[in-house]
């Protein structure tokens, strides 16, 4: 989630306690939202809230893998979390793959389980 789970500490535990637990690849994305559904604005948490949240949600893609209208963080704030990403997983020997069916703007990668 940008702002709340997106940061260089929080992905490193992430990564610490996947490869802890056996996990060795995984894809990944940003949360997107359907602006159908209602999302608690008043959602907080030490400086981050819901509401700060949306305003980042600028891209739109359509007919994305599963269907339907989904929004998305600009390319650039995506391009800077997915790169932190790929960094800290490289550095855990943690593979990852980018989600290119709700990312075809910046990611050319199959995100679905290779054989």
């Amino acid at each position: 989630m940008p702002g709340l789970t997106d940061g260089e500490e929080s992905l490193r535990a992430l990564m610490g306690a996947l490869t802890e637990r056996g996990a060795r690849q995984g894809a990944a994305s940003y949360l997107f939202l359907r602006w159908g559904i209602r999302m608690a604005n008043d959602l907080a948490r030490d400086g981050w809230s819901m509401r700060e949240m949306r305003r980042l949600y600028t891209h739109k893609v359509t007919n994305y893998c599963g269907g339907g209208t989904i929004w998305l963080p600009s390319a650039e704030y995506r391009r800077a979390g997915f790169a932190r990403l790929k960094e800290i997983a490289q550095e855990t020997g943690f593979g990852v793959r980018l989600c290119r069916c709700k990312n075809p703007d910046i990611v050319s990668e199959c995100c679905h389980p290779q054989p």
